[in-house]
Protein backbone atom coordinates (compact mmCIF):
# COMPACT_ATOMS: atom_id res chain seq x y z
CA UNK A 1 0.00 0.00 0.00
CA UNK A 2 1.10 3.59 -0.65
CA UNK A 3 1.76 5.90 2.27
CA UNK A 4 2.38 9.56 3.04
CA UNK A 5 3.42 11.39 6.22
CA UNK A 6 1.88 14.49 7.77
CA UNK A 7 3.67 16.38 10.53
CA UNK A 8 2.29 18.90 13.03
CA UNK A 9 4.16 20.97 15.57
CA UNK A 10 7.76 21.75 16.34
CA UNK A 11 11.04 21.24 14.50
CA UNK A 12 11.76 18.26 16.74
CA UNK A 13 8.62 16.63 15.36
CA UNK A 14 9.77 17.31 11.80
CA UNK A 15 13.05 15.61 12.63
CA UNK A 16 11.22 12.65 14.19
CA UNK A 17 9.14 12.21 11.03
CA UNK A 18 12.29 11.94 8.90
CA UNK A 19 13.69 9.31 11.26
CA UNK A 20 10.35 7.47 11.11
CA UNK A 21 10.37 7.51 7.31
CA UNK A 22 13.81 5.96 7.26
CA UNK A 23 12.99 3.31 9.88
CA UNK A 24 9.81 2.22 8.09
CA UNK A 25 11.39 2.37 4.62
CA UNK A 26 13.91 -0.22 5.75
CA UNK A 27 11.01 -2.64 6.23
CA UNK A 28 9.42 -1.82 2.90
CA UNK A 29 7.26 1.27 3.41
CA UNK A 30 6.58 3.03 0.12
CA UNK A 31 5.80 6.75 0.01
CA UNK A 32 3.47 8.20 -2.60
CA UNK A 33 1.79 11.46 -3.58
CA UNK A 34 -1.47 9.49 -3.96
CA UNK A 35 -1.50 7.48 -0.71
CA UNK A 36 -3.80 4.86 0.72
CA UNK A 37 -2.43 5.37 4.22
CA UNK A 38 -1.69 8.59 6.10
CA UNK A 39 0.75 8.41 9.01
CA UNK A 40 0.25 11.55 11.10
CA UNK A 41 2.92 12.65 13.58
CA UNK A 42 0.93 14.91 15.89
CA UNK A 43 1.34 17.83 18.27
CA UNK A 44 -0.94 18.75 21.16
CA UNK A 45 0.58 21.94 22.53
CA UNK A 46 -2.72 23.86 22.14
CA UNK A 47 -6.40 23.01 21.68
CA UNK A 48 -6.24 24.84 18.34
CA UNK A 49 -3.81 22.32 16.91
CA UNK A 50 -5.93 19.44 18.27
CA UNK A 51 -8.85 20.83 16.25
CA UNK A 52 -6.71 21.26 13.13
CA UNK A 53 -5.61 17.62 13.31
CA UNK A 54 -9.18 16.37 13.83
CA UNK A 55 -10.34 18.45 10.85
CA UNK A 56 -7.60 16.94 8.68
CA UNK A 57 -8.44 13.39 9.80
CA UNK A 58 -12.13 13.88 8.97
CA UNK A 59 -11.18 15.29 5.59
CA UNK A 60 -9.07 12.21 4.83
CA UNK A 61 -11.72 9.79 6.09
CA UNK A 62 -14.34 11.13 3.71
CA UNK A 63 -12.83 8.49 1.45
CA UNK A 64 -13.61 5.29 3.35
CA UNK A 65 -10.78 3.48 1.59
CA UNK A 66 -8.18 5.75 3.15
CA UNK A 67 -6.57 4.71 6.43
CA UNK A 68 -5.08 6.93 9.14
CA UNK A 69 -2.34 5.89 11.57
CA UNK A 70 -1.82 8.36 14.41
CA UNK A 71 1.34 8.83 16.44
CA UNK A 72 3.11 11.70 18.22
CA UNK A 73 2.23 13.77 21.25
CA UNK A 74 -1.54 13.74 20.74
CA UNK A 75 -1.66 10.00 21.42
CA UNK A 76 -1.08 10.77 25.10
CA UNK A 77 -4.38 12.64 25.32
CA UNK A 78 -7.75 11.01 25.80
CA UNK A 79 -9.44 12.71 22.85
CA UNK A 80 -12.19 10.27 22.00
CA UNK A 81 -13.43 12.01 18.86
CA UNK A 82 -9.97 11.84 17.31
CA UNK A 83 -9.41 8.26 18.42
CA UNK A 84 -12.76 7.20 16.97
CA UNK A 85 -11.81 8.55 13.54
CA UNK A 86 -8.45 6.83 13.07
CA UNK A 87 -7.59 3.24 12.19
CA UNK A 88 -4.57 2.76 14.42
CA UNK A 89 -2.77 4.61 17.21
CA UNK A 90 0.95 4.13 17.80
CA UNK A 91 2.03 5.47 21.22
CA UNK A 92 4.49 8.33 20.90
CA UNK A 93 7.22 6.47 22.78
CA UNK A 94 6.81 3.47 20.41
CA UNK A 95 6.65 5.30 17.08
CA UNK A 96 10.13 4.17 15.98
CA UNK A 97 9.44 0.49 16.83
CA UNK A 98 8.45 -1.24 13.57
CA UNK A 99 6.83 -4.06 15.56
CA UNK A 100 3.97 -1.71 16.47
CA UNK A 101 3.06 -1.20 12.80
CA UNK A 102 0.86 -3.72 10.94
CA UNK A 103 2.40 -5.77 8.13
CA UNK A 104 -0.20 -4.55 5.65
CA UNK A 105 1.41 -1.10 5.40
CA UNK A 106 4.66 -2.57 4.05
CA UNK A 107 5.65 -3.59 0.53
CA UNK A 108 7.98 -6.54 0.98
CA UNK A 109 9.36 -6.20 -2.53
CA UNK A 110 10.48 -2.62 -1.77
CA UNK A 111 12.57 -3.29 1.34
CA UNK A 112 15.28 -0.62 1.39
CA UNK A 113 18.84 -0.57 2.60
CA UNK A 114 19.65 1.92 5.33
CA UNK A 115 20.62 5.23 3.78
CA UNK A 116 21.40 8.74 4.90
CA UNK A 117 18.47 11.13 4.55
CA UNK A 118 17.86 11.94 0.89
CA UNK A 119 15.30 14.65 1.61
CA UNK A 120 13.86 16.48 4.57
CA UNK A 121 10.11 16.97 4.35
CA UNK A 122 10.54 18.64 0.95
CA UNK A 123 12.39 21.50 2.63
CA UNK A 124 15.63 23.26 1.77
CA UNK A 125 16.87 23.03 5.34
CA UNK A 126 17.50 20.06 7.62
CA UNK A 127 16.99 19.57 11.36
CA UNK A 128 19.06 17.65 13.87
CA UNK A 129 17.43 16.88 17.20
CA UNK A 130 20.19 17.02 19.80
CA UNK A 131 18.05 16.90 22.96
CA UNK A 132 14.89 15.11 24.10
CA UNK A 133 12.62 15.80 27.06
CA UNK A 134 11.80 18.73 29.36
CA UNK A 135 11.73 18.78 33.16
CA UNK A 136 10.76 22.43 33.68
CA UNK A 137 7.01 21.80 34.11
CA UNK A 138 5.75 25.25 33.20
CA UNK A 139 2.24 25.36 34.62
CA UNK A 140 0.49 25.64 31.22
CA UNK A 141 2.64 23.13 29.33
CA UNK A 142 1.75 19.55 28.48
CA UNK A 143 5.12 18.80 26.85
CA UNK A 144 6.80 17.07 29.85
CA UNK A 145 3.78 14.76 30.09
CA UNK A 146 3.61 13.79 26.41
CA UNK A 147 7.32 13.94 25.44
CA UNK A 148 8.77 12.89 28.78
CA UNK A 149 10.57 14.73 31.59
CA UNK A 150 13.74 12.64 31.43
CA UNK A 151 16.48 14.63 29.65
CA UNK A 152 18.37 12.79 26.94
CA UNK A 153 21.16 14.46 25.01
CA UNK A 154 22.73 13.16 21.81
CA UNK A 155 26.48 12.83 22.02
CA UNK A 156 28.61 15.24 20.02
CA UNK A 157 30.06 12.60 17.71
CA UNK A 158 26.61 11.39 16.66
CA UNK A 159 25.44 14.95 15.96
CA UNK A 160 28.55 15.72 13.93
CA UNK A 161 28.04 12.52 11.90
CA UNK A 162 24.51 13.62 11.04
CA UNK A 163 25.75 17.11 10.23
CA UNK A 164 28.36 15.72 7.83
CA UNK A 165 25.69 13.59 6.17
CA UNK A 166 23.42 16.58 5.59
CA UNK A 167 26.29 18.71 4.30
CA UNK A 168 27.30 15.96 1.88
CA UNK A 169 23.74 15.79 0.58
CA UNK A 170 23.91 19.54 -0.07
CA UNK A 171 21.83 21.18 2.65
CA UNK A 172 22.96 24.76 3.24
CA UNK A 173 21.13 25.34 6.53
CA UNK A 174 20.98 22.89 9.41
CA UNK A 175 18.92 23.67 12.50
CA UNK A 176 19.90 22.24 15.87
CA UNK A 177 16.70 21.59 17.77
CA UNK A 178 15.33 19.84 20.85
CA UNK A 179 12.29 19.64 23.07
CA UNK A 180 14.10 22.12 25.34
CA UNK A 181 17.32 22.91 23.48
CA UNK A 182 18.84 24.83 26.39
CA UNK A 183 18.94 21.65 28.47
CA UNK A 184 21.73 20.40 26.19
CA UNK A 185 23.89 22.57 28.45
CA UNK A 186 26.06 25.64 27.91
CA UNK A 187 29.36 23.74 27.64
CA UNK A 188 27.89 21.06 25.38
CA UNK A 189 26.31 23.63 23.07
CA UNK A 190 29.52 25.63 22.74
CA UNK A 191 31.66 22.51 22.24
CA UNK A 192 29.26 21.25 19.58
CA UNK A 193 29.22 24.59 17.78
CA UNK A 194 33.04 24.81 17.88
CA UNK A 195 33.34 21.46 16.11
CA UNK A 196 30.44 22.14 13.76
CA UNK A 197 31.77 25.40 12.32
CA UNK A 198 34.93 23.56 11.24
CA UNK A 199 32.81 21.40 8.93
CA UNK A 200 30.90 24.22 7.26
CA UNK A 201 31.90 25.66 3.92
CA UNK A 202 29.06 27.46 2.18
CA UNK A 203 26.51 26.46 4.82
CA UNK A 204 25.20 27.71 8.15
CA UNK A 205 23.76 26.51 11.44
CA UNK A 206 20.73 27.93 13.21
CA UNK A 207 19.66 27.24 16.80
CA UNK A 208 15.96 26.68 17.45
CA UNK A 209 14.07 27.99 20.48
CA UNK A 210 16.09 28.39 23.66
CA UNK A 211 15.08 29.80 27.05
CA UNK A 212 16.41 33.13 28.35
CA UNK A 213 18.11 31.44 31.32
CA UNK A 214 19.73 28.69 29.25
CA UNK A 215 20.92 31.15 26.57
CA UNK A 216 24.02 32.27 28.43
CA UNK A 217 26.32 35.17 27.64
CA UNK A 218 29.04 32.68 26.68
CA UNK A 219 26.79 31.14 24.02
CA UNK A 220 25.86 34.59 22.72
CA UNK A 221 29.54 35.58 22.65
CA UNK A 222 30.47 32.48 20.63
CA UNK A 223 27.71 33.14 18.11
CA UNK A 224 28.75 36.80 17.88
CA UNK A 225 32.28 35.67 16.97
CA UNK A 226 31.01 33.21 14.33
CA UNK A 227 28.14 35.04 12.62
CA UNK A 228 29.30 33.88 9.19
CA UNK A 229 28.60 30.27 10.22
CA UNK A 230 25.98 30.48 13.00
CA UNK A 231 22.83 32.50 12.33
CA UNK A 232 22.52 35.59 14.58
CA UNK A 233 18.92 34.70 15.34
CA UNK A 234 17.61 33.84 18.79
CA UNK A 235 14.15 32.45 19.42
CA UNK A 236 14.01 33.53 23.05
CA UNK A 237 10.77 32.23 24.52
CA UNK A 238 9.12 34.81 26.79
CA UNK A 239 5.40 33.90 27.25
CA UNK A 240 4.51 37.01 29.31
CA UNK A 241 5.86 40.48 30.04
CA UNK A 242 4.41 40.60 33.55
CA UNK A 243 6.19 39.21 36.62
CA UNK A 244 3.01 38.05 38.33
CA UNK A 245 2.00 35.99 35.30
CA UNK A 246 5.52 34.63 34.80
CA UNK A 247 5.45 33.37 38.37
CA UNK A 248 2.04 31.74 37.85
CA UNK A 249 3.42 30.14 34.68
CA UNK A 250 6.35 28.74 36.69
CA UNK A 251 8.84 30.44 34.39
CA UNK A 252 12.22 30.77 36.10
CA UNK A 253 13.03 34.40 35.26
CA UNK A 254 11.67 37.92 35.62
CA UNK A 255 10.83 40.63 33.11
CA UNK A 256 14.02 42.46 34.09
CA UNK A 257 16.14 39.35 33.50
CA UNK A 258 14.59 38.85 30.05
CA UNK A 259 15.17 42.48 29.09
CA UNK A 260 18.83 42.33 30.13
CA UNK A 261 19.34 39.21 28.01
CA UNK A 262 17.82 40.92 24.95
CA UNK A 263 19.97 44.00 25.50
CA UNK A 264 23.10 41.86 25.81
CA UNK A 265 22.31 40.18 22.49
CA UNK A 266 21.93 43.54 20.74
CA UNK A 267 25.07 44.88 22.40
CA UNK A 268 27.07 41.97 20.98
CA UNK A 269 25.14 41.59 17.68
CA UNK A 270 23.35 44.87 16.80
CA UNK A 271 21.39 43.35 13.89
CA UNK A 272 20.44 40.07 15.58
CA UNK A 273 16.93 38.75 15.11
CA UNK A 274 15.15 38.09 18.41
CA UNK A 275 11.85 36.26 18.04
CA UNK A 276 9.61 35.06 20.84
CA UNK A 277 6.42 33.28 21.95
CA UNK A 278 3.70 35.00 23.97
CA UNK A 279 0.60 33.45 25.54
CA UNK A 280 -2.40 35.78 25.70
CA UNK A 281 -5.12 35.29 28.29
CA UNK A 282 -3.33 33.12 30.85
CA UNK A 283 -5.43 32.57 34.01
CA UNK A 284 -5.13 35.63 36.25
CA UNK A 285 -4.09 37.95 33.41
CA UNK A 286 -6.17 41.07 33.99
CA UNK A 287 -6.04 44.29 32.00
CA UNK A 288 -3.10 45.54 34.07
CA UNK A 289 -1.04 42.39 33.45
CA UNK A 290 -1.85 42.37 29.74
CA UNK A 291 -0.94 46.03 29.39
CA UNK A 292 2.36 45.33 31.15
CA UNK A 293 3.09 42.64 28.56
CA UNK A 294 2.06 44.88 25.67
CA UNK A 295 4.22 47.79 26.85
CA UNK A 296 7.17 45.53 27.61
CA UNK A 297 7.09 43.94 24.15
CA UNK A 298 6.78 47.34 22.52
CA UNK A 299 9.90 48.67 24.24
CA UNK A 300 12.40 45.83 23.85
CA UNK A 301 14.25 44.79 20.66
CA UNK A 302 12.05 41.90 19.55
CA UNK A 303 11.80 41.36 15.80
CA UNK A 304 8.93 38.87 15.42
CA UNK A 305 6.18 37.54 17.71
CA UNK A 306 4.45 34.17 17.78
CA UNK A 307 1.15 34.71 19.61
CA UNK A 308 -0.88 31.93 21.21
CA UNK A 309 -4.23 32.08 22.94
CA UNK A 310 -4.10 30.24 26.26
CA UNK A 311 -5.94 26.92 26.27
CA UNK A 312 -6.29 24.38 29.07
CA UNK A 313 -4.15 21.26 28.68
CA UNK A 314 -5.36 18.20 30.54
CA UNK A 315 -3.32 17.43 33.66
CA UNK A 316 -1.39 20.69 33.85
CA UNK A 317 -1.36 22.96 36.91
CA UNK A 318 -2.89 25.86 34.96
CA UNK A 319 -5.91 23.76 34.02
CA UNK A 320 -7.02 23.86 37.66
CA UNK A 321 -6.35 27.58 38.16
CA UNK A 322 -9.16 30.00 38.89
CA UNK A 323 -9.72 33.42 37.29
CA UNK A 324 -9.85 32.15 33.70
CA UNK A 325 -9.98 34.79 30.97
CA UNK A 326 -13.05 34.88 28.73
CA UNK A 327 -12.58 33.71 25.15
CA UNK A 328 -13.65 37.00 23.58
CA UNK A 329 -11.09 38.87 25.73
CA UNK A 330 -8.36 36.41 24.76
CA UNK A 331 -9.17 36.98 21.08
CA UNK A 332 -8.94 40.75 21.52
CA UNK A 333 -5.56 40.45 23.21
CA UNK A 334 -4.24 38.08 20.56
CA UNK A 335 -5.29 40.54 17.86
CA UNK A 336 -3.56 43.47 19.60
CA UNK A 337 -0.34 41.51 20.02
CA UNK A 338 -0.38 40.31 16.42
CA UNK A 339 -0.70 43.92 15.20
CA UNK A 340 2.14 44.95 17.52
CA UNK A 341 4.23 42.09 16.19
CA UNK A 342 3.72 43.26 12.61
CA UNK A 343 4.91 46.73 13.61
CA UNK A 344 8.01 45.27 15.25
CA UNK A 345 8.73 43.16 12.18
CA UNK A 346 8.48 46.15 9.85
CA UNK A 347 10.75 48.22 12.10
CA UNK A 348 13.38 45.50 11.94
CA UNK A 349 13.21 45.21 8.17
CA UNK A 350 13.59 48.98 7.82
CA UNK A 351 16.65 48.80 10.09
CA UNK A 352 18.20 46.36 7.60
CA UNK A 353 17.50 48.33 4.41
CA UNK A 354 20.74 49.14 2.64
CA UNK A 355 22.61 46.25 4.25
CA UNK A 356 24.02 43.05 2.78
CA UNK A 357 22.50 39.82 4.00
CA UNK A 358 22.61 36.11 3.11
CA UNK A 359 19.37 34.37 2.14
CA UNK A 360 18.58 30.67 1.96
CA UNK A 361 16.44 30.47 -1.18
CA UNK A 362 13.34 28.41 -0.41
CA UNK A 363 9.94 29.02 -2.03
CA UNK A 364 8.79 30.22 -5.43
CA UNK A 365 6.09 32.87 -5.27
CA UNK A 366 4.16 34.74 -7.96
CA UNK A 367 5.90 35.94 -11.13
CA UNK A 368 8.63 33.36 -10.56
CA UNK A 369 10.20 35.34 -7.72
CA UNK A 370 11.86 33.41 -4.92
CA UNK A 371 11.77 34.00 -1.21
CA UNK A 372 13.68 32.82 1.80
CA UNK A 373 15.07 33.90 5.17
CA UNK A 374 18.16 35.93 5.97
CA UNK A 375 20.58 34.81 8.64
CA UNK A 376 18.83 37.14 11.11
CA UNK A 377 15.42 35.74 10.17
CA UNK A 378 13.89 38.28 7.83
CA UNK A 379 11.56 36.80 5.20
CA UNK A 380 12.85 38.22 1.93
CA UNK A 381 11.56 38.40 -1.63
CA UNK A 382 14.29 38.14 -4.25
CA UNK A 383 13.89 40.13 -7.45
CA UNK A 384 14.26 38.29 -10.75
CA UNK A 385 13.30 34.88 -12.08
CA UNK A 386 16.07 32.73 -10.61
CA UNK A 387 16.58 29.03 -10.05
CA UNK A 388 18.65 28.93 -6.89
CA UNK A 389 16.44 26.93 -4.50
CA UNK A 390 18.37 25.46 -1.61
CA UNK A 391 21.34 27.79 -2.04
CA UNK A 392 22.71 30.56 0.13
CA UNK A 393 23.07 33.80 -1.82
CA UNK A 394 24.28 37.29 -0.98
CA UNK A 395 21.66 40.02 -1.30
CA UNK A 396 21.17 43.72 -0.64
CA UNK A 397 18.00 44.62 1.30
CA UNK A 398 16.41 47.47 -0.66
CA UNK A 399 12.80 47.88 0.44
CA UNK A 400 9.84 46.72 2.49
CA UNK A 401 6.74 45.01 1.07
CA UNK A 402 4.17 44.35 3.80
CA UNK A 403 5.91 42.11 6.32
CA UNK A 404 8.68 41.02 3.92
CA UNK A 405 11.92 42.56 2.74
CA UNK A 406 12.74 43.15 -0.93
CA UNK A 407 16.30 42.37 -1.98
CA UNK A 408 18.59 42.53 -5.00
CA UNK A 409 20.86 39.58 -5.66
CA UNK A 410 24.52 40.55 -5.49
Amino acid sequence: MKTCFLTYGCKANQYDTEILKQVLAEKGLKESDSPDIFIINTCTVTSKIDKEILKKIKQIKKDKNKKVILTGCLTKNDLKEIRNNVDLIIPNEKKFDVNFYPDWIFNKEDISQKNSFIKFAHKNKAFIKIEEGCNKFCSYCIVPYVRGSKIKIKNKEEVLAELKSFLNIGFKEIVFTGINLGLYGEKNIIDLLKESVKLLNNARIRLSSIGPVELTEKIIDFIADNQDKICPHFHLSMQSGDDKILKLMNRNYTVSFYEKKCNYIIKKIPYAGITTDIIAGFPGEGEKEFQNTFDFVKNIPLTRLHIFSYSDRNGTVAEKMQDKVKEEIKKQRVKKLILLGKEKEKEFIKKNIGLKRTVLVENTIKNGYKEGYTENYIKTILKGNINLSGNLISVLITDLNGDKAIADIL
